[in-house]
């Protein structure tokens, strides 16, 4: 059958190992979780999955999900997304598994977590009871932007669910330095590269040639910054 499949993808600068073996297959019956902060654009990423899973597995249904708290107001970007790549979509209450959907079979359920990684996490355990042994694939969308301690935490939990990352919003800003390092320092498997603006296109595979260009520019920025504050100091010292 059809599939999307990330096999093993590895990088290293010197002995520093910056891409670690990323593996993401999608099978028929499995489940496809997105998970990451608000304003990530994890649900436009899980539209943009959905819509190529479904150009690729012709002969399986694609579904969407929104696992919600029915507490809050939700919004309604999913069901119009769902309702632009005509798709079904159902809502699962977050609190009550009991009235999560049954689980189909010839269906692919891709699922958008609307709520906090820190929730994702506390219903955990339900999730994988759920599930039961049925393969479970974790998405985190890295919008760029985010500040650096922020950064960090959130690719804690990203080890925690050990989820393929993202990194989004490439469409808007670029990744600084100080989040290109966090993601090094973290060792995060960063899978897929994408734009949230538009539901269409701008999504790739972080392959090791796109992310060469990232940690480039990382070095080069870098090796400027300690070019212009040596350049500052000589021109302080001869001034005085």
């Amino acid at each position: 059958m059809s599939g999307v499949t990330l096999s093993n993808i590895t990088k290293k600068y010197g002995e520093t190992q910056v891409i670690h073996g990323i593996d993401l297959e999608i099978k028929d019956g499995d489940f496809c979780v997105f998970v990451g902060p608000s304003g990530c654009g994890k649900t436009t990423l899980a539209a943009k999955f959905a819509s190529l899973l479904s150009e690729m597995m012709e002969a399986r249904i694609v579904r969407l999900v929104s696992m919600e708290d029915t507490n809050r107001p939700q919004p309604r970007l999913l069901p119009h997304y769902a309702h632009m790549l005509n798709m079904p979509v159902a809502h699962w209450p977050i609190s009550q598994p009991t009235d999560w959907g049954p689980i189909a079979r010839n269906t692919l359920q891709i699922i958008d977590m609307a709520c906090t990684t820190d929730e994702v996490i506390q219903i955990w355990p339900d999730l994988q009871d759920y599930f039961g042994d049925r393969k479970l694939q974790v998405v985190m969308a890295i919008p760029s932007g985010l500040a650096t301690n922020r950064l960090a935490h959130e690719l804690d939990k990203a080890a925690q669910l050990d989820a393929q990352i993202v990194l989004t919003k490439l469409d808007e800003t670029e990744f600084s330095v100080p989040e290109v390092s966090q993601l090094i320092t973290k060792s995060a498997k960063v899978g897929w590269l994408t734009g949230t603006l538009e539901l269409s296109g701008n999504l790739a595979k972080a392959t090791c040639e796109i992310m060469e260009q990232y940690l480039l520019g990382y070095v080069i920025e870098k090796e400027y910054d300690t070019d212009a504050s040596t350049d500052a100091v000589k021109s302080d010292m001869d001034a005085s």
